[in-house]
This record gives C-alpha cells, sequence and structure tokens, in this order.
C-alpha cells in the first residue's frame, strides 16, 4: 500500500464562539486535544458531489498515540442469488481507504498518511473535502484548518542549479508557522505578519526576466518551511517547463499483500512505515 504524506496546520479563530468545542471543564483545547477531539467522531462529508463517510478506529493498540481511521464511500453491488433461482439482487457495499493522523506537536508532527487508493478516489482530495467540511462547520470550529503536501525540496534545487541564470521567478505560497519551532529569518518574519497583522497565508513572487540568484539562506529557509508541509514552491525559467512542488509529493510504502483480507495486518504495516518515516526524520533533524 502506498501512502501520501501531508501535514495539518491550525490557524485559531480571531473570535472565539460561546458554541465553539471547549474542554470539559470549559477550557480551551489546545491544538492536540482539538485534534483529537475533532477525528474521534464520524462525520459524513461530500467529495465530488458523492457521499462519503469519516469513520474513526477504536479499535488500535493500547497506548498508541496516532489516530487510525477510514473514509469510505457506499456503492450498490449488483449481483445474482444463488438461493433465489439466480434472480440479480442489488446490495449496499463500502469500500474505504486508511488514513493515519499524528496530532502532536513536535519536529515531524501533526502529519497525516493517506492511502493513495482509487476505491474511493484520489484519498488526498477526499481528505481536502473533509477538512472543507469541519473548516465550514457552524459554529465554527475554535481552529482553521490548513492542509498541505509534504513534498522533496532536494528536487527544488536540482530544477535550481540545472537552470542556473536563467530562473526568471520564485513564488512562495504558505501558511503562517504555528509548529515547526524554527528560528530562520523568514519564519521571525512570517510569525511577525501573523501577529502584527493577523495574516493566515503569504503569497511571495520575486522576479527579474535577466535571471535571479535564489541560492540564498533565506530562500533556503522558506524552502525548507514550504516542503516540510508548509505550503507549496513553484520556480519559473526560460526555455523549459516550470516546477511546481505540488507535483514531487512524498509517499511512504507499506510492505503488505494487496491481496490480504486481515484488515489488522494493513494497518500495522501502515503504521510501521509511518513510523519508520518519523524516527528518519528525527534522525535527519538530529544529525
Amino acid at each position: 500500500m502506498r501512502f501520501e504524506l501531508a501535514r495539518i496546520f491550525l490557524l485559531e479563530r480571531k473570535q472565539s464562539d460561546v458554541f465553539e468545542r471547549r474542554a470539559a471543564d470549559g477550557s480551551k483545547l489546545n491544538r492536540e486535544q482539538w485534534l483529537r477531539g475533532v477525528f474521534s467522531q464520524e462525520i459524513d462529508f461530500i467529495h465530488r458531489k458523492s457521499e462519503r463517510r469519516f469513520v474513526p478506529d477504536q479499535s488500535r493498540p493500547k497506548g498508541e498515540q496516532r489516530i487510525v481511521a477510514r473514509i469510505g464511500r457506499k456503492t450498490l453491488s449488483h449481483e445474482n442469488d444463488p438461493d433465489d433461482h439466480l434472480r440479480e439482487i442489488t446490495r449496499e457495499q463500502w469500500r474505504a481507504c486508511l488514513v493515519i493522523i499524528d496530532p502532536t506537536s513536535h519536529d515531524d508532527g501533526q502529519k497525516v498518511a493517506i492511502e493513495t487508493s482509487s476505491i474511493v478516489g484520489s484519498g488526498f482530495g477526499n481528505f481536502e473535502s473533509l477538512i472543507t467540511t469541519i473548516n465550514g462547520r457552524s459554529p465554527p470550529e475554535p481552529f482553521v484548518i490548513e492542509l498541505h503536501s509534504i513534498t522533496d525540496q532536494t528536487t527544488f534545487w536540482e530544477y535550481i542549479e540545472r537552470h542556473k541564470g536563467k530562473i526568471t521567478s520564485i513564488t512562495l505560497e504558505v501558511v503562517m508557522p504555528n509548529m515547526f519551532g524554527g528560528s530562520s529569518s523568514f519564519e521571525e518574519d512570517a510569525k511577525r505578519l501573523r501577529d502584527n497583522e493577523k495574516a493566515r497565508r503569504i503569497k511571495e513572487t520575486i522576479e527579474n526576466e535577466d535571471g535571479l540568484e535564489p541560492d540564498t539562506e533565506r530562500m533556503r529557509d522558506a524552502v525548507s518551511y514550504a516542503t516540510r508541509g508548509g505550503g507549496k514552491v513553484k520556480a519559473k525559467a526560460k526555455g523549459t517547463t516550470p516546477y511546481d512542488s505540488t507535483k514531487d509529493k512524498k509517499y511512504i510504502d507499506a510492505d503488505v499483500n494487496d491481496e490480504s483480507k486481515d484488515l489488522n495486518q494493513k494497518t500495522e504495516a501502515a503504521m510501521a512505515a509511518f513510523n519508520k518515516d518519523k524516527n528518519d526524520i528525527e534522525s535527519e533533524i538530529e544529525g
């Protein structure tokens, strides 16, 4: 099974609502508490004009901190009943893709692994529609969710190096920082815009038809932030195809037999792949 990796960013709403979701004692929920509350319930939503259902799996192993869930689509199966002269019958059938959510705040936290299954269409697209439904609730939730794919920044710098002197524009679209805890100049500038101007997103384009020189510390910080799931990056060079980070998404693969009927085995394999990716990221950070 293959899973697409994405990052969840939570942006606090400017004004709270008297009916918004809160803790049992009436206090405000932190980001992790809110994510656990939201994704612990079944949610019906629409994706491409078709009904979908998000269902959390409450049977996860004891002590497991990640949220395991599935997004399902109902279909009608046309069959012939052997007990009724092979007459045609129609019955409901559900197909689903697996979703694993890490709601915790750490260097590689608030990450989602979404099965790239054609059973329900694009797994990422389905999850995007789920997020849209949550963001559009009334009364509004205390946070707005921003979802971005995690991509590979090395391909961006390979593009820059390959077309050195011919880069005419670079566009960054990022959500305001609230979880990576970085202290780069780019993140500090973004935090000031978030805190002072109350900005939620930044879209920044730099251009020079005679050629940019983007290999700077600030640009490296910005691209690193975006490709870790903070947004997306685009670049244009003379005489060649533009670069788009959303076309270079990061995936993990779970070692499982696609024909296996053992759902627990599939889930365990997916969790192991998700955990391996987390450990790999932490090793990179420590190194």
